[in-house]
């Protein structure tokens, strides 16, 4: 029986020996191919003396090897932590020391910082010959850990989550169970694998039998057309890039997926629009690093309906709401504590995501804001996200996002980053608009127009890059 002590690739390979598992523009292997070069790995690492519990630390674009990675430390028992390529190698030093992580497995792109660990070998050497036959006397609990991911530290440094193998399986089981996957089903690996919403395609597609197809790096005609060679295709995506994708789709393609799972951060009237006229079986989802991804979906019978929701609760998760409006999860998705050793901050069991929202009569999830959201601006207070809302929904404004700045007037301020499309909007219209909408006290002291609004690696909107950049909105005015 499949639990989460098994070997799950091991498993799979006795299942759907022959299918698909992993895909690339230029390869294919089987679930008993790819089962042969985690064998080879497993002989590999155990022969210069990885253990049980020892943290690897991964750095590479979506890959192959990238997934050999993550099979071979979980049947050894080692804990995976993927770093992420989009940040600077102080940062990942930073992590593998925090982490006490001895050993980086880069690969050639990354070669120059083979010093970022105390040991750095080439992530090829995992599909290499093995130097002796070896193999694990791993005896797995569930409870013992098997990743390390760090959230998306889009508002600053970011947590540094530990996840047990027990987490990683209740969440795919959960997610399989709501999106009736099949053998017959393909995953698109299009979120990066150092983010929870791109890993865990891995487990969900060998406890299904279904394919992966790994992309290296976003791109929207690659994407397009691999949907349209590909049957049944699960594809997972948040709002800026599935509005990249729908630019690019002319013949609609997207409309043939089996689902598409739209979470990551809000989107805008127009976003939503789109995708009922094009007919899209998109299910909104709402979740984060510290539940193991996605802790409620759209269910697929609400395919590109209630699109202001982000549908029900899954299987192996609870979620209520707190006097204060928090959002609150517990269950076998939630992870316990940080690699600094801090215990999930809980009461009852209950984690406080720090969300705001409600949920309706018949079970479905509203997410409203964040806490952090919330601005005290002369004694009024201000939701940033009805700012950006109110922005979105300008005709000619493609991106925006609303930051607090501290005034010693009024305690603080909201400034306004706006990408638009139509060169003819000036502030002043904008302000107007606002000013109508939700009244002065909103109107943001600043609106900053940008060509491009820059994006973290999971696709979110990359708020440390753009305050580091205009820094001089933020010191604080007189």
């Amino acid at each position: 029986m499949t639990n989460s002590q098994s070997d799950i690739l091991l498993q799979a390979t006795e299942l759907y020996s022959e299918n698909p598992a992993i895909i690339t523009k230029s390869k294919t292997l089987t679930f008993s191919e790819l089962n042969s070069i985690v064998k080879k790995a497993v002989a590999n690492l155990s022969s210069i003396g990885f253990r049980k519990g020892e943290i690897l630390a991964v750095l590479d674009r979506n890959s192959i090897d990238y997934v050999t990675a993550f099979w071979t430390a979980h049947r050894m028992g080692l804990v995976l932590m993927p770093l992420n390529i989009n940040t600077s190698a102080s940062d990942w030093g930073e992590q593998i020391a925090a982490a006490k992580c001895r050993v980086l497995l880069y690969a050639k792109d990354y070669s120059q910082y083979f010093n970022t660990a105390q040991n750095s070998l080439p992530l090829k050497m995992l599909s290499g010959r093995p130097l002796h036959d070896s193999s694990t006397n791993y005896i797995p609990s569930a409870n013992d850990d098997a990743v390390i991911m760090f959230s998306s530290g889009s508002t600053g440094k970011p947590n540094s989550i530990v996840l047990s193998r027990d987490n990683l399986y209740h969440s795919a089981t959960g997610a399989n169970k709501a999106i009736l996957v099949t053998p017959d089903n393909t995953w698109l690996a299009v979120l990066p694998f150092y983010h929870i919403g791109g890993l865990s395609i891995l487990y969900r597609a060998a406890l299904s039998g279904s394919a992966v197809y790994v992309f290296p790096e976003f791109s929207t005609i690659e994407i397009i057309s691999c949907i349209e060679q590909q049957d049944s295709v699960l594809l997972s995506v948040v709002p800026t890039m599935l509005k990249e994708l729908m630019k690019l789709d002319k013949d609609n393609s997207l409309a043939s997926c089996k689902a598409i799972i739209l979470g990551g951060a809000g989107f805008d009237d127009g976003l939503k629009n789109s995708i009922i006229e094009k007919r899209l079986p998109v299910l909104t989802t709402y979740g984060m690093t510290e539940t193991s991804s996605m802790v409620t979906l759209l269910p697929l019978t609400d395919a590109g309906n209630r699109l202001d929701t982000s549908g029900t609760v899954l299987s192996e998760r609870e979620v209520k709401i707190s006097d204060d409006k928090h959002i609150l999860v517990r269950g076998k998705t939630v992870f316990s504590r940080k690699v600094d050793g801090q215990k999930m901050n809980k009461s009852d069991d209950w984690f406080d995501t720090g969300d705001i929202g409600r949920i309706s009569e018949d079970g479905y999830l509203t997410v409203t804001g964040r806490a952090g959201r919330m601005i005290v601006s002369g004694g009024e207070n201000i939701d940033l996200t009805r700012i950006e809302n109110e922005l979105l929904a300008i005709s000619g404004v493609d991106g925006a996002i609303v930051m607090s700045r501290s005034d010693k007037k009024w305690g603080a301020r909201p400034v306004a980053f706006v990408k638009a499309t139509d060169i003819k909007l000036s502030d002043s219209m904008i302000c107007a608009i606002i000013s109508d909408k939700l009244g002065k006290i909103y109107i943001p002291d600043r609106i900053v127009f940008l060509n491009n609004i820059p994006l973290t690696g999971s696709g979110k909107i990359d708020l440390v890059a753009i305050k580091n950049k205009h820094s001089e909105l933020f010191v604080e005015s007189a």
